[in-house]
């Protein structure tokens, strides 16, 4: 269970989130786990002094980024989702987002995915930084890089999942790790996307 200092630690973090991350989560719970469950994850957050209204939130809204997080830590903690499940999540989340799909006709293949990964990020984010790192088309291989944004490593384990997805819509091989995580002592989350 996570403790008061955490939650203050994260919640801490400078920057803000689009509603559009909250409104795929409420989708994602209601579908898998169910309406009671969401209830249960919504007096969670009550509880620790940071009320979510999943269904009323307003997909271009701005939210604190730490407030990202603490979603998942509590969806985490009232279904007790592993790291491959959180992964799984975020795998889910571009298939019920506004701003994906409003978006997603500007990703016409893996390098221009690569290029237009930082704006696609401002108009989600507007905390950390991501940054397009090696493409590498010989190798199969792309890296994104996100800088000054440590959440939390089941966020880590989402945006492996979310990249994922984002990169399967192109190529349905795309897979994608995290390779580098501030949380295991690396300077950034760095995210190698492969495929076949």
């Amino acid at each position: 269970m996570i403790n008061k200092t955490e939650i203050d630690r994260i919640m801490k973090t400078e920057g803000k989130v689009k509603g559009a991350v909250f409104q795929t989560d409420a989708e994602y719970i209601k579908r898998t786990l169910g309406l009671e469950k969401l209830n249960k994850i919504r007096e969670l957050l009550n509880s620790w002094g940071y009320p979510m209204d999943y269904e009323n939130t307003k997909a271009l809204e701005w939210f604190p980024a730490g407030l990202r997080a603490l979603s998942l830590l509590a969806i985490q903690s009232v279904a007790g989702l592993d790291d491959g499940q959180i992964k799984e999540m975020g795998n889910q989340a571009p298939k019920h987002s506004f701003i994906v799909r409003l978006l997603f006709n500007f990703f016409v293949s893996l390098k221009k995915l690569s290029q237009s990964a930082p704006e696609f990020w401002r108009r989600h984010w507007a905390a950390g930084k991501l940054e397009a790192g090696e493409f590498n088309e010989a190798g199969k291989y792309l890296t994104i890089i996100i800088k000054d944004l440590d959440l939390h490593p089941f966020f880590c384990k989402y945006e492996e999942g979310y990249l994922q997805r984002i990169a399967q819509y192109i190529n349905p091989s795309a897979k994608c790790q995290e390779l580098k995580c501030t949380f295991r002592g690396g300077p950034h989350h760095e995210y190698r996307i492969s495929w076949d």
